[in-house]
Formats: C-alpha cells, sequence, structure tokens
C-alpha cells in the first residue's frame, strides 16, 4: 500500500492512478480497493482537501460496512477520520452525529452491550474525545459492558480498568485528575493480571498496562516507582513484536522518560531517539486521528526535556521546532 506522508500533493496523482487500476480488475468489495479508497482519503485530508476526503471516507465506511462489518475501520477507525475531518471543515454537530451513529449501527448490529461497542467506545475515548469527562464517560461505559460480559477476572477487563485509569488521569489539569483513583484501577488491573498464565494475555494488553501505569507515576513524579514498571513494558513489547514496530517505540519512548527523571541521560538518549525515528516514519501526518497523528508529540516533547537538562540549546530548538509542526493545524485547501 502507498505510503503518503512525505508528499501527499505529489503522491496524490499515484494514487488516484492505484485506485483506478484497482477498480478494473477487482470487484468493488475487494478489501485491497476499500483499503485503497481509504488511503486516498487521507491523502486528501493531508492537504487540506476535507470536502473531498470527507465523500471518500464516507464511502469507505458504506463499503466496510456493507463488505466487512466487523472489522476495526467499520466499527472504529473510519468513522472517527470521517467525524474529525467533518470537525476540520467546521461542522462539530456533524462530527458528533457521524460518533453516535457509529455507536448505534455497532449496537444494532451487535447488540447495545456487546464487545464490539465496549471496542468502539475505548476508541472513539482516545481518538476522539479530548482529555476530559466525555473521554471519562465513554471509557467508563466501555468497562462497565466489559465487566458484564465477562464476569470477573479477564484480560479485557484488566485492560478496560487501564483505560478507565488513563482516562482519569488526563482529566482537566492535574488539580482535577484523579490520581489515586487511576492508581487504584492500574494496580487493580495489574494484580488480575497476575492471576493468569503468561499464554492467557495477549501481551499488548500486558504492555499497555504496564506502559500506562508507568506514564501516570512520571506525572506524579513517581520516577523510582515507575522504573520496573516500564522496564517490563519495554521487556514484553520486544520480546513478542519486531524491531521497529510501533509497540517498542511507545514502550522505550515511556522508559525513556523515566530515565531521564532519575538522571541517566545515555540510556534515555538512545531510547527516546530510537523511537523517535520509528514514529516519525510510522505515523506522523498519516491521518485525521490524534491517537496516530498525535503519537510522536509525548516522544518529541521528551526529547526536549532531555537536552534541555542536558544544556543542548541547538537540539532543544530542532525539536521545539518539531512540536510546532506537529501542533499546527492544517489549513483548508479547495
Amino acid at each position: 500500500m502507498l505510503r503518503t506522508a512525505g508528499d501527499p500533493a505529489a503522491a496524490e496523482p499515484l494514487i488516484r492512478e492505484y485506485n483506478s487500476i484497482l477498480t478494473n480488475v477487482l470487484d468493488e468489495h475487494h478489501r485491497s480497493l476499500i483499503q485503497a479508497k481509504g488511503v486516498l482519503g487521507d491523502c486528501l485530508w493531508q492537504q487540506g482537501k476535507f470536502a473531498s476526503a470527507d465523500s471518500f471516507y464516507v464511502e469507505t465506511l458504506t463499503l466496510h460496512r456493507q463488505h466487512q462489518p466487523s472489522g476495526e475501520p467499520a466499527l472504529q477507525v473510519i468513522p472517527v477520520k470521517l467525524a474529525k475531518t467533518r470537525q476540520s471543515q467546521g461542522d462539530d454537530a456533524g462530527a458528533e452525529a457521524v460518533i453516535h451513529e457509529a455507536l448505534a449501527w455497532a449496537g444494532e448490529m451487535y447488540g447495545d452491550r456487546s464487545p464490539e461497542v465496549a471496542s468502539v467506545l475505548n476508541y472513539i475515548a482516545f481518538s476522539y474525545y479530548p482529555k476530559g469527562d466525555g473521554q471519562v464517560n465513554a471509557q467508563r461505559e466501555a468497562l462497565s459492558i466489559l465487566r458484564s460480559l465477562h464476569g470477573g477476572d479477564h484480560p479485557e477487563v484488566a485492560n478496560g480498568m487501564a483505560l478507565m485509569a488513563r482516562a482519569l488521569s488526563w482529566r482537566g489539569n492535574r488539580e482535577r485528575s484523579d490520581f489515586e483513583a487511576a492508581d487504584t484501577l492500574y494496580r487493580d488491573a495489574q494484580d488480575m493480571l497476575q492471576r493468569f498464565h503468561d499464554g492467557e494475555i495477549p501481551w499488548r494488553i500486558q504492555e499497555g498496562i504496564c506502559r500506562r501505569w508507568g506514564v501516570a507515576m512520571l506525572a506524579q513524579g513517581r520516577a523510582d516507582e515507575a522504573e520496573p514498571i516500564l522496564r517490563q513494558a519495554v521487556e514484553v513489547a520486544r520480546s513478542h513484536s519486531e524491531e521497529g514496530m510501533i509497540e517498542n517505540a511507545w514502550a522505550q519512548s515511556a522508559y525513556g522518560a523515566c530515565l531521564t527523571a532519575l538522571g541517566r541521560y545515555a540510556e534515555a538518549e538512545s531510547l527516546l531517539v530510537d523511537s523517535y525515528e520509528i514514529l516519525r516514519v510510522r505515523i506522523r501526518g498519516t491521518s485525521p486521528v490524534p491517537r496516530l497523528r498525535g503519537g510522536l508529540r509525548p516522544t518529541v516533547e521528551r526529547l526536549i526535556d532531555l537536552y534541555g537538562r542536558l544544556g543542548d540549546v541547538e537540539q532543544v530548538r530542532q525539536f521545539e521546532q518539531e512540536l510546532r509542526t506537529i501542533d499546527a493545524p492544517l489549513k483548508r485547501n479547495e
């Protein structure tokens, strides 16, 4: 599949030609053609062609729901891309309507208290809602569904508890963030996982719980406590994924931040620079979903903190410029 982050304007005619070729040789419901239409939507969005991207996302979502209704694109990814594109056009009401419709569609297809609805709630909490009450409420509802589905101990329940804890830690400013409740949820989630054998726990859940809990500790100035937990996240990611995968980068970035706080600067720099190089290539600018587009931001902030402590003014300036680039809103271009 063609990637578009480097130069979307130059990539657009190639992606259109690719779509045209697939249209001529494949059925309209073929997975490759549906994916190609989505990539074209991303390419148009990157150029500020929001209305054109909107139409491709609508078409892609319709095709996914008709032919691949149980996949993540139909349930989560495309609705959020479409909603964020509506926001980019100043249509906040339209964006909310897309989100509510996505939840309603999942409920009609699979039941209101289904794993699919919980999955949609988890995704939109992080990828659509800003940090605050909307995110907390979506995660709380998702966790309620998971508990009703699985009863007591279950890796998915543990993961839901950790996601709820993250939302609490992030809500509003530090004075509003309920760190104590979040810490209890993280601890209970970790304890729950201890009651399973290693082969029974999806490794991404194990890594994610460790990483999120460790990051929450760092936000409270608890680097000593966070260090073994974040080291575990790195070990889990490295033992189950290939070098250069995004999970490795996220885990290494969080651990690098911890090592910076502990004054272990050389180790921190190695981890953070490696994470930055992976994330810069893999996720920067590729999608309207902030979970992807903004995924580089924490690592850049951590590099600024590291080089600030080291007194490297040039590196600080370089990454501050990178931060401005990440945060710069796209201008409408159509």
